[in-house]
């Protein structure tokens, strides 16, 4: 399978808004595999960004349309995740997420190896996920939901890792910015499989969600 991480940056965030689901046929779960969004957001604080969005997608009308009343409904981006999905298979390719790592996936329908035709790949990423706007307009429904003011979340994520003990009273912005770049510090726990689970699950939500907003 070939990995697709333009704009994905935040796409990891959706791994609690969304639910896997499938179809019945081996067909349809090919086709139709893929993420849910479960929430509605109002997404009035990224409209700068949003309408860059806009005007930086070449095939924007669903995007436009959807965007208009400075909100995005579930059932909006579950259209939206349909529509790339059905541009992609069209094509030949089979579409989805990993909710785990937040990277989009896609694979060639017929089996055989994306390698072979990398070329087709990338010209079909640019028209159904890129040129839709699709790719960048995730990253934001994500945002959106978990920091719906748009506030800069550091000084959130430093007060969160000391309330829990991750960090010393001293810990500063300073230290988060460097810590989580080099992965060091309250991040050390991230990357080390022996950590204590519940120190590293606690710096994960501090880091995802450290408004409350989700969980």
């Amino acid at each position: 399978m070939k990995k697709i991480n333009r704009c994905v940056i935040m796409v990891v965030m959706l791994v609690l808004l969304v639910s896997c689901s499938s179809g019945n046929s081996p067909q349809s779960s090919q086709v139709n595999q893929g993420t849910r969004f479960l929430k509605n957001v109002d997404i009035t604080a990224y409209q700068q960004e949003i309408d860059a969005i806009v005007t930086g997608s070449v095939d924007n009308e669903y995007l436009k349309a959807i965007v208009a009343d400075d909100a995005l409904t579930a059932d909006e981006m579950n259209e939206f995740n349909r529509r790339v999905k059905q541009c992609y298979a069209q094509r030949g390719y089979n579409f989805s997420y990993d909710v785990n790592s937040g990277n989009s996936t896609v694979s060639r329908l017929d089996g055989q190896s994306v390698e072979v035709s990398l070329e087709d790949l990338d010209n079909v990423t640019y028209k159904c996920s890129d040129d839709t706007g699709y790719s960048r307009l995730v990253v934001k429904y994500a945002s959106a939901v978990y920091n719906p003011k748009n506030l800069d979340l550091k000084p959130y994520v430093v007060k969160c890792l000391i309330d829990h003990g991750l960090a010393d009273q001293s810990y500063s912005i300073a230290d988060y910015v460097h810590d989580s770049q080099q992965r060091s510090g309250p991040f050390e726990v991230l990357d080390d499989e022996s950590a204590d689970v519940q120190k590293r699950n606690q710096t994960s939500v501090c880091v995802r969600d450290p408004l409350g907003n989700v969980e």
